[in-house]
C-alpha cells in the first residue's frame, strides 16, 4: 500500500514510519482481518482526533475492521502507555474498554466499535445524559489495583505510599515543568500570564480540591464528546490516554466543562438544570441535598480541568504538528481558570 496517507503536510512526521506501521498492522490484526498482506488492507482516517492520527483499517477480503491509532508528537512525554495498557487490560474484561491487539512503536491496534460518536449537541440530549452518567459511574466503581500505580509523573514515588492518591495534581505539575522548559519564549508568545503565579496558584487550587474530599476513583480524564460512543448496547467511553486514579469531582467537571467544546465557546458552559440533570443521573437520585453535596464537591475542578487543558494547550504549542490552534485553545482555558469571576463562582476560597 502507498504511503500517501503519512505524507501531507500536517503528518509529515509520520512518514518515515508509514511503511513501518503499515506492517505491524498487518502483522498484529493478522488474525482478525484474516491476512497479512498490506496491499489487501484499505486504511481510512477518520475525523475527530486533535493529537493522535486515527485510522479505520479493513480487510478487502473479509467484513472485518481495526483501528489504527497513531500517536501524537511527544505525547509520550506526558502520556504513560504502559498505565493506558494496564487500565485497558483491566476494563476490557469488565466491558468498559475496547481490546487493544497490540502496540509497536508510535501506536496500536484496537478494536472497531460500530457506533455513533457524540457531539457538543447531543450529549445534553437526556437519554444520552443518563447513559454517560451511569456508564462513568460503573467506572468510577472500578476497584483501584497496582496496575494502575506503574511509576509515573510523581517525584519521589513509591508504589506502597502512593497508591490510593490521586495523580491529578502530579500530571498538573508535570505539564506545567514541561512548558516551562520554553520558558524564554512563553514570555514572548504568551505575555498575558505571569507563570510565577501560575506555579503558585496550582499549589492553592490543590489545596482547596484536597478540602473537597472528593473520592479518588479510576477516571477516564478527557470524556469528551469525540470519546463517547453510542452503540447498539448503550454508551461506551473510548481512548483511556490521560485516565488514572484521581478525584471523581474531576472527571465529572471536566465532563461537564467539555459542553464548550474544543473551542471553549464559554456560552455553551452547562446551566444549573443541567449540572442537576446530570448530577442526578450519576447518583440515581433526585434528592435535592445529595445533589447539592455532589455539585459542591465537584466545583473546584472545573478550575482544575482548565488549568490542566490550558498546560496541555500550551505543550501541544510546541510540540504537536497537527493543524490546530493550541496556542488560541490554551489561552482561553487559562483565562478561565485565572478570571477573578469564575474563580468566585467555582470556589476558588482561600483565607
Amino acid at each position: 500500500m502507498s504511503n500517501s496517507l503519512f505524507s501531507s503536510k500536517t503528518n509529515r512526521r509520520y512518514a518515515v514510519n508509514g511503511d513501518y506501521i503499515l506492517q505491524k498492522a498487518a502483522e498484529l490484526t493478522a488474525a482478525t482481518l484474516c491476512t497479512n498482506n498490506t496491499s489487501k488492507l484499505s486504511f481510512i482516517q477518520i475525523k475527530g482526533g486533535i493529537t493522535n492520527l486515527i485510522y479505520r483499517v479493513e480487510s478487502t477480503e473479509s467484513d472485518n475492521k481495526v483501528l489504527v491509532r497513531i500517536y501524537g508528537d511527544k505525547t509520550d512525554y506526558i502520556i504513560n502507555r504502559e498505565r493506558e495498557m494496564a487500565i485497558c487490560e483491566v476494563l476490557f474484561k469488565i466491558g468498559l474498554s475496547k481490546n487493544i491487539y497490540g502496540c509497536f512503536e508510535g501506536g496500536q491496534i484496537e478494536e472497531w466499535i460500530e457506533g455513533t460518536i457524540m457531539s457538543d449537541d447531543n450529549v445534553k440530549d437526556s437519554i444520552i445524559m443518563n447513559g454517560i452518567a451511569k456508564t462513568m459511574k460503573r467506572l468510577h466503581s472500578v476497584p483501584l489495583c497496582d496496575k494502575f500505580y506503574i511509576k509515573t509523573e510523581v517525584e519521589g514515588y513509591t508504589s506502597s505510599l502512593y497508591k490510593g492518591k490521586s495523580f491529578l495534581f502530579a500530571k498538573i505539575k508535570m505539564l506545567y515543568h514541561r512548558v516551562m522548559s520554553k520558558s524564554s519564549d512563553l514570555k514572548a508568545n504568551f505575555p498575558e500570564f505571569d507563570f510565577g503565579k501560575i506555579k503558585l496558584d496550582i499549589e492553592v487550587l490543590e489545596q482547596i480540591c484536597d478540602e473537597a474530599n472528593s473520592p479518588v476513583v479510576l477516571c477516564h480524564g478527557d470524556l469528551l464528546p469525540a470519546n463517547i460512543v453510542l452503540t447498539k448496547e448503550g454508551i461506551r467511553f473510548i481512548d483511556f490516554e490521560y485516565s488514572c486514579p484521581m478525584e471523581r469531582g474531576y472527571d465529572i467537571a471536566n465532563h461537564l466543562m467539555e459542553y464548550t467544546g474544543c473551542q471553549a465557546d464559554w456560552s455553551r458552559l452547562p446551566t444549573h438544570e443541567e449540572e442537576s440533570q446530570f448530577l442526578s443521573y450519576y447518583l440515581d437520585t433526585s434528592s435535592t441535598e445529595d445533589i447539592e453535596i455532589l455539585r459542591d464537591e465537584i466545583r473546584p475542578f472545573y478550575l482544575a480541568s482548565n488549568l490542566f487543558w490550558g498546560l496541555w494547550g500550551l505543550f501541544q504549542y510546541y510540540y504537536s504538528n497537527v493543524d490546530f490552534c493550541f496556542g488560541d485553545y490554551a489561552k482561553k482555558k487559562l483565562r478561565f481558570f485565572m478570571c477573578p469571576e469564575q474563580r468566585s463562582k467555582y470556589g476558588w476560597i482561600t483565607s
